[in-house]
């Protein structure tokens, strides 16, 4: 966690020659209605009509469901509710990634995923988690954090300490953990003696690798300050022209992405944090494994750090040493 980490997207283009098109009178002849009733019963249709015949094939699946749940559980502890609704869920994000790899059901796409290649269980889990967020999402968390810095400010200077350790343990594509380096950054503007190092983790990597450009379209940032916009972004456009920001580098430089799981047991850090944001993400696990997985983050917390859920997500948290601070903010004990 010394350095950032930068994952630049590679720009793949394909460099076509194409030879002159020379016109050619056609004679123009209606098929006769039994000669498309003929192709279409060879199978000679759309491709949007075989994804559509997929889609609704795999909603039926019920035997198929199942057996891609309990893996989707036992990779990432993720556990997706049995019924129709959680079923037309997985067929509607599984359709292309099945199509892509020319599979036919479930089962050919388990009889892939058992053989365990990295590639394709990142795939996998790419589809299956979501990645709603934007910046400053449940923005009165970030009202509170300025008086959370204050403290934690007070203590590292009484600690003779040099160091703020924040995780954003959900980091999706980024908006999160910039918005907390923003955030933190607006709070050691005066003390320079004072650095914030910021872990942002998530368990998919395609999320990860968008997350590391520090990349958002204008849409991303509609909501934004527009004070905070100039200073803390720099327009760009992308390969079609349309503009788009770019996180300056000094945030950049506060945040280090790196894969995780929070289903992982134990937790691997040497050092603990003084903030932990893990927010809106225990909603996708079981109440037991919901609950360990708080118990595991209240572990990796500093004496008297601080932990962010999200505010639906207030039902999960019951490990000893915590006591609300506001409503879905945590202080462990000192």
């Amino acid at each position: 966690m010394e350095t950032a980490h930068r994952v630049s997207p590679a720009i793949l283009r394909n460099h076509l020659a194409f030879a002159p098109i020379v016109p050619i009178r056609l004679r123009t002849r209606v098929v006769p209605n039994t000669l498309m009733k003929k192709f279409n019963e060879q199978g000679l249709k759309s491709r949007a009509e075989q994804n559509f015949e997929l889609f609704n094939a795999l909603q039926k699946d019920r035997q198929g469901f199942n057996t891609l749940r309990e893996m989707l559980h036992r990779w990432t502890g993720i556990h997706l509710t049995d019924g129709p609704a959680s079923q037309l869920k997985m067929a509607n994000r599984l359709t292309r990634v099945l199509c892509r790899h020319e599979l036919r059901n479930y089962q050919q796409y388990a009889e892939r995923l058992r053989a365990e290649k990295p590639g394709d269980i990142a795939e996998f889990v790419s589809a299956m988690t979501t990645n709603t967020t934007r910046f400053f999402r449940e923005g009165s968390h970030f009202e509170t954090l300025r008086t959370i810095m204050a403290e934690v400010i007070e203590t590292k200077k009484r600690d003779k300490s040099h160091e703020i350790r924040v995780w954003c343990a959900a980091t999706s594509t980024g908006e999160e953990a910039y918005t907390l380096a923003i955030s933190v950054n607006e709070a050691l503007h005066s003390e320079p003696d004072l650095k914030a190092k910021i872990l942002a983790t998530d368990i998919d990597l395609s999320a990860l690798q968008r997350a590391a450009t520090g990349i958002y379209s204008q849409e991303r940032l509609a909501k934004l300050e527009p004070s905070l916009v100039r200073k803390y972004f720099s327009r760009c456009e992308n390969a079609d022209g349309e503009a788009h920001f770019q996180v300056q580098p000094q945030i950049q430089k506060m945040v280090h992405f790196a894969p995780f799981n929070l289903h992982t047991n134990p937790y691997p850090f040497e050092r603990g944090f003084d903030i932990i944001f893990c927010r809106n993400v225990l909603i996708y696990f079981s109440q037991e494994t919901a609950q360990k997985i708080i118990e595991r983050l209240t572990g990796a917390l500093n004496p008297g750090g601080y932990l962010f859920v999200g505010h639906s997500e207030v039902g999960y948290v019951r490990a000893a040493g915590l006591k609300m601070k506001e409503y879905s903010i945590y202080r462990k004990s000192a």
